[in-house]
């Protein structure tokens, strides 16, 4: 009784499987052995119903006077509307501007930590940043950046403050990339 209990259950699983695999060999045949032309359909072949829903005829001939005018309106349009766009670079193309935030700045000892976050995914860009304070010498320190998943932050800069004054300072943070341009102020203390 057992041993008719096992190939019993033997078969069933063998007759699944097999089954199995017939039907997916028998899907995948489908989908592989449609040729191109069992793609096309017969424009001749169509009734009545559908030939009011054919796709719209694509113009390719040169635009008439309306039609450039109509374009020239709309591209002037974008350049004024555009809060995108900054001055030119070097090549004579905008840069597009981007947010950038300070995330964090700390102060331990002498040193003052500045953190930031860039509105853009991009690598192979530059951070400046600067602190100034009136009857003080600048401190500018430069950093690369690290793009993340959704946006980039500059390495993040370290200012030694041994022998500046204590206060409020004016720290702006500078990016440039070859694509964009961003910057942000602040005021910040220093102890």
């Amino acid at each position: 009784m057992v041993k008719n209990k096992k190939i019993l259950i033997i078969s069933i699983v063998a007759v699944t499987l097999l089954g199995g695999a017939v039907a997916y060999s028998m899907l995948g045949s489908e989908n592989t052995q449609e040729s191109p032309a069992s793609n096309q359909t017969d424009t001749s072949q169509q009734d009545a119903s559908t030939d009011t829903e054919e796709e719209p005829e694509i113009d390719y001939s040169e635009p008439d006077d309306q039609e450039k005018a109509t374009g020239s309106d709309i591209k002037r349009e974008t350049i004024e509307n555009s809060d995108d766009v900054s001055p030119e670079d070097g090549n004579g193309d905008a840069k597009r501007t981007v947010g950038v935030e300070v995330t964090s700045v700390s102060q331990e000892g002498k040193t003052v930590r500045v953190r930031t976050l860039i509105q853009t995914v991009e690598q192979n860009a530059k951070c400046t940043a600067t602190l100034s304070k009136s009857g003080q010498e600048s401190i500018r320190l430069s950093a690369d950046t690290q793009a993340l998943s959704s946006s980039s932050t500059c390495k993040g800069f370290d200012f030694d403050m041994n022998g500046k004054a204590s206060g409020e300072w004016q720290l702006r943070i500078d990016y440039a990339s070859e694509r964009s341009v961003g910057s942000h102020s602040e005021t910040i203390t220093v102890k």
